[in-house]
């Protein structure tokens, strides 16, 4: 059973059923705009919808709350996943949902909250096997407190390099937005307009309410056909991811969140990008195009149109989110960093993490699991 902590001024509860976390709808959004990471990828609409998708018998959740004298002042959202490995138990603690920024929402007394947090995983080494809290941003000044704290809690941690994320900060007094842009992305980019420009007229439209799920059905036929002879098929032949991104744009447009945007030529969509605007940046998240017009650079077209509208809105910053794509970097040379916390209750979760994080073992796993499995059954 798990049960919570009283420490001194702070006293954690723990949430695992989603009933409970629907009420905290009001609460959770206003911690989130006072914490050191407000991303989007933290918000209450994101965290509760992604479980309502791809919450499943195999995952629980394990949110984790601080308060002191009564008020909500951090939350760790959290998850337990077992995994899929042949023959072997294996039990993870980490951030919910997907997303390229993670990290624990605390609004005061953050080495407090986080060692609450830590002595609650020290104390329930029952319930998980390895702890992996992944795409922290690295100026998050929660790292280097929850290292310490899984130290002091004698859990064995350490950091692990993650993703860049490329962005174009729009600093005070820019007269334009391609100041320092790579000035043969630009003339690139106007001669694929001037050769769109030749063959019919092209507009870029904003999807509202109205047209969204319409025009969301069209960019997930557009992306699967995109991917579909690569060696890394479309998400979106998942009805899952479709159900999400519908569930995240219904929820998101209601707070002019999502934007959702489309490059038409002669009427008819031949870009899409999926992003948001939030906290004052532009998020650019999921971009897809009509191969049948790749000559043209749909993509690029929309993608410098999006860089203008952000400028143009006082945007601070165009976020190109985690990857390392050369697409991004011919655009900036910023970029922040993400990293991992990594840690393990015993011996065991080591030997575990180093077999899941290597192919070859899990390949040679799932086979031995196969013959074991037909043995028995058979």
């Amino acid at each position: 059973m798990i049960k919570g902590i009283k420490d001194n001024s702070l006293k954690l509860s723990v949430i695992t059923k989603f009933e409970r976390l629907l009420e905290l709808e009001y609460l959770w959004n206003q911690l989130l705009e006072r914490s050191a990471t407000n991303e989007i990828f933290l918000t209450f609409q994101w965290v509760t919808n992604w479980w309502r998708v791809f919450g499943n018998k195999y995952r629980k959740l394990l949110i984790l709350l601080a308060y002191r004298n009564g008020e909500l002042i951090g939350i760790a959202p959290l998850m337990v996943t077992q995994l899929k490995i042949p023959l072997v138990k294996v039990r993870e603690v980490s951030f919910i949902a997907e997303g390229d920024y993670h990290d624990f929402i605390i609004v005061d007394a953050v080495e407090d909250c986080i060692n609450l947090f830590a002595r609650f995983l020290s104390e329930n080494r029952n319930i998980w096997d390895i702890l992996r809290l992944e795409q922290m941003p690295k100026v998050s000044p929660n790292l280097e407190y929850l290292i310490r704290a899984l130290h002091i809690n004698g859990i064995a941690a350490k950091r692990e390099s993650g993703a860049i994320c490329p962005y174009i900060k729009f600093h005070a007094g820019m007269q334009t937005y391609d100041e320092g842009v790579n000035k043969k992305l630009l003339q690139d980019i106007r001669r694929c307009r001037r050769r769109l420009a030749e063959i019919g007229n092209f507009k870029i439209i904003i999807c509202t309410a109205e047209n969204a799920e319409q025009a969301l059905e069209r960019f997930f036929e557009n992306h699967i056909k995109r991917w579909e002879n690569s060696l890394t098929p479309s998400k979106f032949v998942k009805e899952t991811y479709r159900k999400f991104y519908q569930i995240i744009a219904k929820s998101t447009i209601e707070k002019d969140w999502l934007h959702f945007s489309l490059l038409v030529c002669n009427g008819d969509p031949i870009a899409y990008h999926y992003g948001f605007l939030y906290g004052n940046k532009f998020y650019y998240y999921t971009p897809t195009f009509s191969s049948e017009f790749a000559r043209y650079s749909p993509g690029n077209i929309l993608l410098d149109e999006l860089v203008q509208l952000a400028f143009a809105k006082k945007i601070s910053q165009f976020d190109f989110l985690a990857g390392d794509e050369g697409y991004k970097l011919r655009w900036t040379r910023e970029y922040s960093e993400n990293l991992s916390v990594i840690a393990f209750t015993n011996c065991k979760g080591v030997l575990l993490h180093k077999l899941i994080n290597n192919p070859r073992r899990r390949k040679i796993l799932r086979k031995l699991g196969r013959v074991i499995s037909s043995k028995l059954y058979n």
